[in-house]
């Protein structure tokens, strides 16, 4: 799934996170799940749509950048 522009809403991330997402196999994901952290890449994802492995070390900061109201 190809996304252009910022991914924001829950329906559409949903979505999207249904195919490939840089949260596979990540050593940090049940964290994040757990504790609302996201890393940097996870961003990229969210505002672009594309999978790379740079920058896995998540933060509470990052998620309340990509979901300030939650």
């Amino acid at each position: 799934m190809e996304m252009t522009g910022a991914v924001r809403d829950g329906a559409a991330l949903a979505q999207a996170i249904r195919g490939a997402s840089p949260c596979d196999c990540c050593r940090y994901a049940a964290d994040c799940a757990a504790e609302q952290m996201a890393c940097g890449d996870f961003r990229v994802y969210v505002d672009t749509g594309r999978v790379r492995v740079h920058n896995r070390a998540p933060s509470r900061w990052r998620y309340r950048l990509l979901f300030p109201e939650d």
